[in-house]
C-alpha cells in the first residue's frame, strides 16, 4: 500500500507542466556543467567580473531550480532538488575536476544553501498553515455567531473547511434519532448520486456510524476498499484517504464531520487537531441552532394557542 501511494503521488507530479519545467532546467544546467563546448565569451566575462571560475558559476546555477521548486512545490521539493543537484555535481567533482577539494567544498556549500532554502520554505509553509487554521476557526466561530439557521451554518462551514484543509470533499452527518441513525446534512465535492446513496445511514453503519458510536476520530487510508463500507455507491465514488471527527456539544455526539481525498494523503496531527476544533465549534453551533428552532416552535405554538383562546372568548 505504501508503494502504491508513493507511485500515485509521483504520477500526480508527472502530470504537472511546472514539474517538467524544473526537470528541463536541471538537465540544461547539468549539460552545461559537463560539456566544455558550451563555454561562451559572455559567460567568461561575467564570471571574471564575479571572480568565479566556470564550474563554480555552474554549481551556483543549481540554486535556481532549487529556489524555483521551493516556490512551486514547497520545502520538500526544495530539499529533494538540492539532493538531486548534489548527485549531479559529485561525479564531476570526484572524477573530472582538476581541483577536487575546491569542487567538493563548492558542491557542499550549494547543497547546504539549498537545505537552508528548504528550511526557509518550510518555516513559511508552517506560518501560512497556522494562519489558514486560525482563519478557519475564526470563520467557523463567526458563522455560528451570526446565523442560527442550521443549513447556512453547515454549508458555510464545510466550504471553509475544504478551502483551508485543501481537501477534495467534505461531509456532515447528523444524528436524527435516539438509536444513532445518521442523515447527510451537508456535502461538498461529491456527486449527487453519492449524496443520494448515503442520505441516511443506520445506527453504527459504515465509518461515520462507527465514529458516532465510539465518539473518537477515525483515519482511513483507502475508504473505497475499506471492509466496513456497506454500500456500493461509496466504493464507486473512489474516495481514498479520509479523516472523520465527531461533532460534539457538551460531550454529546451530534454527528460527524468528514474530509476526504481522491488520492492517498496522510493527515498530520495538527490537521486532526484543527478538524476536531472545528467540529467542536460546529457542534456548539448546531446545538444553538436547534435550541433556537425549538424556541421558535414553542413561540409559534403559544401564538396558535392564544389565537384559539381568543376565538373561544370572542364566540
Amino acid at each position: 500500500m505504501t508503494l502504491h501511494r508513493s507511485i500515485g503521488s509521483l504520477a500526480r507530479y508527472f502530470g504537472m507542466p511546472r514539474f517538467w519545467v524544473v526537470v528541463v532546467l536541471m538537465v540544461l544546467i547539468s549539460i552545461a556543467h559537463y560539456d566544455q563546448s558550451l563555454h561562451t565569451p559572455f559567460i567568461t566575462r561575467l564570471m571574471e567580473q564575479l571572480g568565479l571560475d566556470r564550474h563554480a558559476f555552474e554549481r551556483i546555477l543549481y540554486l535556481v531550480p532549487i529556489i524555483a521548486t521551493g516556490f512551486l512545490f514547497g520545502h520538500k521539493g526544495a530539499f529533494y532538488t538540492s539532493l538531486i543537484a548534489l548527485i549531479c555535481m559529485l561525479p564531476r567533482d570526484i572524477f573530472i575536476s582538476s581541483s577536487a577539494g575546491d569542487a567538493l567544498f563548492e558542491t557542499a556549500a550549494v547543497f547546504l544553501i539549498g537545505s537552508m532554502i528548504s528550511f526557509t520554505f518550510r518555516s513559511l509553509h508552517l506560518e501560512r498553515k497556522r494562519s489558514r487554521q486560525l482563519t478557519a476557526l475564526n470563520q467557523t466561530s463567526l458563522i455560528g455567531s451570526q446565523s442560527l439557521e442550521l443549513d447556512e451554518i453547515l454549508d458555510s462551514s464545510i466550504k471553509s473547511i475544504v478551502d483551508v484543509m485543501r481537501v477534495d470533499a467534505a461531509l456532515v452527518f447528523l444524528v436524527y434519532d435516539e438509536e444513532g441513525a445518521l442523515e447527510l446534512a451537508a456535502h461538498r465535492g461529491v456527486s449527487e448520486q453519492f449524496a443520494q446513496g448515503v442520505v441516511r445511514l443506520e445506527a453504527g453503519e459504515g465509518l461515520n456510524g462507527e465514529v458516532v458510536q465510539t465518539g473518537k476520530s477515525l483515519y482511513i487510508e483507502n475508504a473505497s476498499t475499506d471492509p466496513r463500507l456497506t454500500r456500493m455507491v461509496l466504493r464507486a465514488e473512489d474516495l481514498k484517504s479520509m479523516l472523520i471527527v465527531p461533532l460534539k456539544s457538551k460531550e454529546k455526539v451530534l454527528g460527524t464531520l468528514s474530509v476526504a481525498m481522491r488520492m492517498y494523503r496522510k493527515f498530520q496531527s495538527d490537521e486532526l487537531e484543527l478538524l476536531t476544533a472545528i467540529g467542536n465549534q460546529v457542534g456548539l453551533a448546531i446545538e444553538n441552532a436547534r435550541l433556537y428552532q425549538q424556541e421558535q416552535e414553542f413561540i409559534e405554538q403559544l401564538r396558535v394557542s392564544e389565537e384559539r383562546y381568543r376565538e373561544l372568548f370572542e364566540n
